[in-house]
């Protein structure tokens, strides 16, 4: 359940706020296409400042650089961490 890959766009919609993702080389797999924010920021627009960033990480956690900023949850679901739980791993 690894991720490697490049935040492509957000998409609010009705039934949630999603992180799509694709791969950061031409041949490469992204890992996932598509993450749910289970708690997004208010307003959830905040997340496109994100759009263009190298993201990745393992079935429990997801990173941008060093920095933690979500826990996975199950397999297509993300829990942002608040600026005080974000750590530099």
């Amino acid at each position: 359940m690894s991720i490697d890959a490049r935040i492509a766009g957000v998409t609010i919609a009705r039934d949630g706020v999603f992180l799509n993702l694709e791969p950061r080389e031409p041949y490469g797999h992204a890992g996932q296409q598509r993450m749910e924010i289970l708690n997004p920021p208010e307003p959830p627009t905040l997340l496109e400042v994100m759009v263009g960033e190298c993201v990745w990480g393992s079935a429990s956690q997801l990173m941008i650089g060093d920095t933690k900023f979500a826990d996975r949850v199950g397999y297509t679901q993300l829990k942002l961490t608040s600026d005080k739980q974000r750590q530099d791993v």
